[in-house]
């Protein structure tokens, strides 16, 4: 029996448009932790392009659920940092994913 160690490297289509949906879901989360509002940053002039600035959007999840859509964006990697805070605007959780 032998082992292989593979490495891919994921790059996004060279040209042409797509969407963006992503469906966050409090549910399952700790009663500790109530989010309250999501806050999703991009710096990329892409975000800008489409008919409303996208790079600071304000989720708001309604029955633990919230949506981010971007319906018409530049292929692509962007690195978008997503922040979580309580009803007293305290950030729960940060994080930076690149999609």
């Amino acid at each position: 029996m032998f082992t292989v160690n593979l490495h891919f490297v994921v790059r996004p289509q060279e040209g042409g448009f797509g969407k963006i949906q992503l469906d966050f879901s409090t549910d399952g989360l700790s009663s500790d932790f109530s989010v309250s509002r999501i806050m999703a940053e991009c710096n990329s002039p892409a975000w800008k392009s489409v008919n409303e600035d996208l790079t600071k959007c304000d989720l708001i999840p309604a029955s633990g659920k919230a949506t981010l859509y971007v319906p018409s964006i530049a292929s692509g990697a962007y690195e978008i940092t997503f922040t979580f805070y309580d009803s007293s605007s305290i950030i729960l959780y940060q994080t930076t994913q690149t999609i």
